[in-house]
């Protein structure tokens, strides 16, 4: 079970590394699976686009991490922004944190010097963190060069899309971990009728997971179509 400091960010225990659309990125959640382990480097730096699967990977790391019995957070910063900086003071008694949406704090002077603050304390402890935000560390606008050295001081990944074809067959492999059987031509129609984006996918296939169960349906063409517009 993950321990996690008292703040309103509970985990989604359905954003695990098993369960993310890995295709080109399996490099990436075996390298924060280390982490999670506490054997990875300090820090690490994902990027990419909304979508891509970065909040999922964050919340797979600290899931990991309580699973080894150790503190771990992820802190959406584009929620606790407006709070301000003090809500960070204490954080350096994790053994993992997660910063997610490093670009809302960008610039914020008061925030940069709480979170170089921050880093520096999990450093000395030897603490893990992982970075993630909508760009490489380079491109964030920060006002503490400093601070753009820190996060920029270890690995600096750039989550790949999927192909169509890789992801629709990793749409078939989530699906059976969650029981569901899925041939092709199912997950094909399906991927033409959603957002195709990581999120969207994994949203709708634990929607159908429930959907299917509660009617004791298979995943059929005719079952998705109902699903998806039961007015059609």
């Amino acid at each position: 079970m993950s321990e996690q400091l008292p703040l309103p960010f509970g985990l989604d225990p359905e954003f695990t590394f098993e369960r993310f659309l890995a295709g080109p990125n399996f490099e990436v959640v075996r390298l924060l699976a280390s982490v999670a382990e506490g054997s990875g480097p300090m820090p690490v730096f994902i990027h990419g686009p909304s979508g891509s699967g970065k909040t999922h990977l964050l919340q797979a790391t600290c899931v990991a991490s309580g699973h080894q019995g150790q503190l771990a957070m992820t802190l959406p910063l584009n929620l606790v922004k407006d709070q301000g900086p003090s809500l960070i003071e204490g954080l350096d008694g994790l053994d993992c944190l997660c910063l997610d949406g490093l670009e809302c704090v960008a610039g914020e002077m008061e925030w940069e010097h709480a979170l170089f603050s921050l880093f520096n304390a999990l450093k000395d402890q030897g603490a893990r963190l992982v970075i993630a935000a909508n760009t490489p560390p380079g491109q964030l606008p920060f006002a503490l060069a400093d601070l753009r050295s820190r996060m920029a001081s270890g690995p600096i990944i750039a989550l790949k899309p999927l192909s169509e074809l890789e992801t629709i067959q990793a749409m078939i492999g989530y699906a059976r971990s969650l029981g569901l059987e899925m041939s092709e031509p199912v997950a094909n129609y399906l991927f033409r009728r959603v957002d195709r984006d990581l999120g969207s996918l994994l949203r709708q296939l634990n929607l159908l997971d429930r959907a299917s169960m509660a009617a004791a349906r298979k995943l059929t063409i005719p079952f998705i179509r109902s699903f998806i517009d039961p007015d059609a």
